[in-house]
């Protein structure tokens, strides 16, 4: 069954927000979570702020539960975000900075003399 929206354009989870019934909310997002990807996440994408904002236990869970990750991202375990080029680079390896400056420095010195 499709989680659709009111004529106002609300589904019960924007109804629930508005009276505030967090227990509700809570119980409304923890079964949410169980289900596929398109079966709501259209209709409720506007209220999650107002959702996070009443710091549910289930609003964590709940968002894990929408992630997907395909074989390729899995590989990508580290991330450098270079503000130089406002770009962001993956990598499946990372680089120890403090070792990459310590040997940088230690070339620079011994080209100076």
């Amino acid at each position: 069954m499709p989680f659709e929206r009111d004529f106002n354009q609300k589904t019960c989870l924007h109804h629930l927000c508005e009276s505030e019934d967090l227990q509700m909310v809570d119980s409304l997002m923890r079964f949410l979570a169980k289900q596929k990807i398109d079966h709501h996440s259209r209709a409720i994408y506007d209220i999650l702020p107002k959702v996070l904002s009443f710091d549910i236990p289930s609003f964590v869970a709940y968002m894990d539960s929408r992630l997907m990750q395909t074989p390729e991202t899995k590989k990508i375990t580290h991330g450098d975000i270079n503000a130089a080029t406002h770009g962001i680079g993956f990598s499946s390896y990372a680089v120890d900075q403090g070792k990459a400056l310590e040997l940088m420095l230690e070339k620079q010195n011994s080209d100076e003399f």
